[in-house]
């Protein structure tokens, strides 16, 4: 009898060990939409970091602005924009020329701004 309870204990213990295995198993399967997602993260991270390393740096003629209360670099750089560059873009080229670690201005600064008149030389590297 003591072979038969043994015999039994090891047939539990396997299968015991199947049902784990195949629980591990199925939890280590991502579904499609999981594995979407986890593309799509990758995608954008990617453009992000290409998009971050693409500065553009702007050849073009610069004219002066004093910062006003409540100006920022997006509302120059769409009272400034310049010509091929999305207004990001141009928020970009601002903060470059005026060697800014940030976004962010104070009334009273002056920064360099793509002059009105000559904006359409720009060199995209």
């Amino acid at each position: 009898m003591a072979s038969t309870f043994a015999s039994g204990t090891h047939r539990s213990t396997a299968a015991h060990r199947s049902a784990s295995s195949a629980r591990a198993a199925r939890a280590r399967r991502l579904s499609p939409v999981e594995v979407f997602t986890l593309i799509l993260i990758a995608a954008l991270l990617l453009v992000g970091l290409f998009a971050s390393r693409q500065r553009a740096e702007y050849s073009g003629a610069t004219q002066s602005l004093q910062i006003e209360a409540g100006d920022t670099l997006w509302s120059i750089a769409e009272t400034h924009p310049v010509e091929g560059l999305t207004t990001a873009q141009v928020v970009d080229t601002i903060a470059s020329v005026n060697h800014l670690d940030g976004d962010v201005v104070a009334p009273g600064q002056t920064i360099e701004v793509p002059s009105l008149e000559l904006n359409d030389r720009l060199a995209m590297r």
